[in-house]
């Protein structure tokens, strides 16, 4: 009976993009979810991830309704809150770039050099400062991938899991119930969060690429 209830205005679309283009929804959800994981913990989430596969839809321009996040986000995942290590974060993000090119995340940035024979990676915060490999963050993901989903292994390797009770779904209609609510669209996130050059993505593409 609420799939034809309208949430937000969405102009432009938020779309998981194709080829090189960069997966705008996907930065969004993972904006999301570390947005809500900071409200439930009330302390500072320094990074989220979440996985391109599962997001099932594209968010097509003009009104939102209910069913469309439903469409997106079908699973009934929950949001969970860990502990990683900086270098484990890093560790995390490189291991997305290899499983699928770089699975949506927040807070951090990514760019991809060398070639892929020889790959370097530049993983800092999302203001450009380093990336403490010793210090201990909070991270927000699904318990999904926290349970071993997805190939991002050192996901599992987090302490002191605290699982929210929220689901994504519901977490992303609040998001939009908000924005609504405030007056204000669901605009896209600024691109710019990973940089991958051409052939190292065609190496990923065609599973080549190693850590």
């Amino acid at each position: 009976k609420i799939f034809d209830q309208p949430l937000v205005d969405c102009p432009k679309g938020l779309f998981k993009g194709r080829g090189t283009e960069e997966n705008l929804l996907g930065y969004w959800v993972a904006d999301v979810m570390r947005r809500a994981a900071q409200g439930v913990i009330g302390t500072p989430v320094r990074f989220a991830i979440t996985n391109a596969g599962g997001l099932r839809a594209n968010l097509r321009p003009g009104q939102l309704k209910v069913a469309d996040i439903f469409v997106l986000m079908p699973f009934e995942n929950e949001l969970v809150v860990i502990e990683l290590t900086g270098a484990e974060v890093i560790q995390v993000m490189k291991e997305g770039i290899v499983r699928r090119g770089g699975e949506p995340a927040s807070g951090v940035k990514t760019l991809v050099g060398g070639s892929p024979e020889a790959v370097t990676y530049t993983i800092t915060w999302e203001d450009g400062s380093p990336i403490d490999p010793a210090a201990t963050v909070k991270v927000a993901t699904s318990d999904y991938l926290y349970g071993g989903g997805d190939s991002i292994p050192t996901l599992k390797k987090g302490r002191k899991p605290f699982t929210t009770g929220l689901t994504l779904r519901q977490m992303l209609l609040d998001e939009c119930a908000s924005l609504a609510k405030a007056g204000k669209e669901l605009l896209p996130p600024p691109p710019g969060r990973i940089a991958i050059p051409v052939p190292i993505q065609e190496a990923i593409r065609d599973k080549k690429l190693k850590l």
